[in-house]
């Protein structure tokens, strides 16, 4: 069965084994893309309610793969769905007229622009060179929401004002964690490693691991990582969750990083957590970063 007729049939056929309450509830299909990769979920609509998206990917997978057979997804796919729903329903989501109470909890998601471009359109962000930052609300732990233009429709806040406060408010909410390779290996592991005197790699993410990598865009933090190690230094995007700092006198050529990045890029990085395969310098006479090595692709589009 091939992806969009495990979908179809997962549509048609669902409410068969949801409880009576959920039979006059309208039934509909969300897609979502990041990075060029379409997800589709399954919303069951209750009027005034929150109401959560269940994708499927991984239920067809499952069917292919021959770990469950279709009663057995069915089943699985409604049971999740109820429990998300309740999940849900202890979700405090911000009302957007008092949008401003809530905009000490916004953030930063750092995304790359071209593979994001066609929704990205008409929405608030930040280019930050090939990188789009976007804004969102951390809601709790597990819940996060993207604010959309529709959204900040509803309020009284300009976008250039939603952007420019999200922007200096951002590192208060990731909390950034900036430590050498050696700190990070030896939390990960019973084997010490010797710390260098001058370490030749750092990593910079956030207190969660999660969407740390917009914290690039911070420029105090930035001039505060070069006065901490002491001269200009390479941005490596590792994710969309951190970045590998590299001091310029520990780091090799350039073009040679950029075809690191790359590489790791394609075998270790999940899809949906490719963030560039740029690399970027960060320089104190400008205090801000620029790309390490010119982007051709880029020049000739324009």
């Amino acid at each position: 069965m091939e992806y969009k007729e495990f979908i179809e049939e997962v549509m048609e056929k669902i409410k068969d084994y949801l409880p009576d309450e959920y039979q006059d509830r309208t039934l509909f299909l969300e897609s979502k893309y990041q990075n060029e990769i379409k997800q589709e979920g399954i919303i069951i609509s209750k009027p005034g309610e929150l109401c959560p998206i269940l994708y499927l990917e991984r239920f067809y997978e499952d069917y292919v793969n021959g770990f469950a057979d279709k009663e057995t997804i069915y089943k699985s796919i409604a049971k999740e769905y109820q429990e998300a729903e309740l999940f849900a329903k202890e979700i405090p989501i911000p009302d957007s007229n008092r949008l401003e109470d809530y905009l000490e909890q916004s953030f930063f998601k750092a995304m790359n622009y071209e593979k994001n471009k066609s929704w990205l359109q008409g929405e608030p962000y930040i280019l930050l060179h090939d990188i789009a930052l976007v804004p969102y609300i951390d809601i709790t732990d597990d819940a996060k929401m993207r604010i959309t233009s529709s959204y900040l429709s509803q309020t009284n806040i300009k976008k250039e004002e939603l952007l420019k406060y999200v922007l200096e408010n951002n590192a208060r909410v990731l909390k950034p964690q900036f430590k050498s390779m050696q700190e990070i290996l030896n939390e990960l592991s019973d084997q010490k490693y010797e710390e260098e005197e001058s370490p030749s790699m750092y990593v910079l993410t956030g207190k969660e691991k999660k969407c740390g990598a917009s914290l690039i865009a911070d420029a105090k933090l930035m001039q505060r990582i070069r006065e901490q190690i002491g001269e200009d230094y390479y941005v490596l995007p590792s994710s969309i969750h951190e970045t590998l700092i590299l001091p310029q006198s520990k780091a090799p050529d350039p073009t040679e990083l950029k075809e690191m990045v790359m590489a790791v890029n394609r075998s270790e990085v999940e899809p949906e957590d490719f963030l560039s395969d740029n690399v970027y310098k960060y320089k104190a006479s400008r205090k801000a970063i620029e790309l390490a090595v010119p982007d051709k692709s880029r020049e000739r589009r324009r």
